[in-house]
């Protein structure tokens, strides 16, 4: 199901991610609810990045009581804690399997190195010596702008950490 995900149509929405998202919290919150009642479900406070993650939401939790717009912080909000409840889900699906952890671990370290090369490439080119520089939607990479990018990226790195940690703690072993 959240294969499909680029299947869904807009309906004309001004925002052309939104049912999207719409669709992806549907299918994450019936598969984390039915996952709650098997056996076999991780808790997901007995892993440490995930952990993490429900820390970071708790504290962007906090940002409603200052922000200006709380509308718009409150659709951030959910859209943070959807990632949280795929990263719940995405652990329940692949447990056990080391092959599929250490693949998807792989591919979202490369998805995050690829991704902040395309903004520092942007950045460079650019970038002009004795001239101011700021907000440029130029580095925006692969992203639909700056703000996405900046949201990708953040939510990549503790993965690209973790990959860079194991493959140093491994080759320490030889």
């Amino acid at each position: 199901l959240l294969l499909s995900v680029g299947l869904v149509p807009n309906l004309y929405a001004a925002d052309v991610y939104s049912t999207q998202y719409l669709y992806i919290s549907f299918v994450i919150t019936i598969y984390f609810f039915w996952s709650l009642k098997q056996d076999d479900f991780i808790n997901p406070f007995s892993n440490k990045n995930l952990r993490n993650y429900i820390l970071f939401f708790l504290l962007s939790g906090l940002s409603l009581i200052i922000a200006s717009n709380k509308t718009e912080s409150l659709i951030i909000l959910s859209r943070l804690l959807i990632w949280i409840l795929t990263g719940i889900t995405f652990i329940n699906l692949i447990k056990g399997e080391k092959k599929y952890v250490v693949f998807c671990l792989y591919y979202i370290s490369a998805l995050c190195i690829i991704e902040a090369l395309a903004i520092f490439y942007g950045f460079i080119s650019n970038f002009q010596i004795g001239i101011e520089f700021g907000r440029s939607s130029v580095n925006k990479g692969f992203a639909s702008n700056i703000n996405i990018a900046a949201f990708s990226l953040i939510n990549k790195i503790p993965f690209l950490v973790y990959t860079i940690e194991q493959l140093t703690r491994n080759n320490k072993k030889y």
